[in-house]
């Protein structure tokens, strides 16, 4: 494995009631420059959107409250907010990479295919037949970039007493096509 080293800044928090999650999410997503991504797990249904500017690009945004929310994951190159809810608290953790504050860690990248490998006419909902499964992207997506990839950061250290490889986090970084390029619309 080729080790790779980056610079990374973590702040995590105790639960707290967020009252205003748009807004905690816009906040927060000012330290995550370039293309964000948004992805929305809820109870029912999975959601992919981005931010763009001070607007979060979402389908039925009105649903994006504390209430709907299992998880939620606001990713770019440079880092994650990654939200989570427990016990009917929210927490979250907010890791940084390559800032000015934090650690040196290893890195592991990994590039991951998504299901979809069909796509409905004029629509971004990408889906394989027979799956159940199916994705809607806030923009449109090629068929010829299909199927579609999700990038991955472990992070990594190795044991002081035994030597052996410890993974201790992992983060969303991009969406992008079957060749690696990041997809935005």
């Amino acid at each position: 494995m080729e080790e790779q080293h980056i610079l990374s800044y973590v702040k995590k928090n105790e639960p707290q009631k967020i009252e205003n999650l748009q807004a905690f999410i816009l906040e927060k997503a000012k330290h995550l420059a370039g293309i964000t991504y948004v992805l929305l797990y809820k109870y029912h249904e999975v959601q992919i959107g981005l931010i763009e500017g001070s607007q979060i690009v979402i389908e039925r945004k009105n649903e994006l409250t504390p209430e709907n929310l299992k998880e939620l994951r606001v990713f770019s190159e440079n880092g994650e907010l990654y939200i989570w809810k427990q016990q009917q608290e929210l927490k979250y953790r907010l890791r940084i990479d390559n800032g000015k504050e934090g650690k040196e860690v290893n890195i592991y990248p990994e590039q991951h295919f998504m299901w979809g490998n069909q796509k409905d006419k004029n629509s971004s909902l990408i889906y394989e037949e027979n799956r159940g499964m199916q994705f809607t992207f806030p923009f449109p997506v090629a068929q010829d970039r299909l199927p579609l990839k999700y990038a991955v950061r472990n992070y990594y250290k190795y044991d002081e007493n035994t030597g052996l490889i410890q993974f201790y986090d992992a983060r969303l970084v991009k969406f992008c096509d079957k060749n690696g390029t990041p997809i935005c619309g």
